[in-house]
């Protein structure tokens, strides 16, 4: 198994993909932190606490029409990617830092639990 750090870049791309090469360590971090909370969400869902990937959803849907729609399609796409690649990783993230390393590469260091047990 992919190291966690590995993995979220991965399950990310959809929305980190979007970013331009010189987009800030900020703008880079809050999205990363939306594709952390997607993750942390559907693995919760998996163990029977689907609440809060509701909730993400319902936030979303609040949004202005155009982001919303622009959203839902980014995190369709994350969820079939999950899917189809991480269907059966049930680790959470916890702790995670992502560090700049200059020329556009960023390095994510990130800590894995243990999903909860199933409800």
């Amino acid at each position: 198994m992919k190291k966690i750090s590995a993995t979220i870049l991965d399950f990310a791309s959809p929305i980190t993909d979007t970013l331009d090469a010189d987009a800030s360590i900020e703008l880079r971090r809050d999205t990363l932190s939306i594709a952390i909370v997607l993750w942390n969400s559907r693995v919760l869902q998996a163990c029977g606490q689907g609440e809060y990937l509701a909730d993400l959803v319902a936030r979303f849907r609040k949004m202005p029409p155009q982001r919303s729609a622009v959203m839902a399609a980014l995190v369709q796409a994350m969820i079939l990617k999950r899917h189809a690649l991480y269907a059966n990783d049930l680790r959470l993230v916890g702790e995670w830092e992502l560090r700049d390393l200059g020329d556009g590469e960023v390095s994510l260091r990130a800590v894995a639990h243990a999903a909860p047990e199933k409800k």
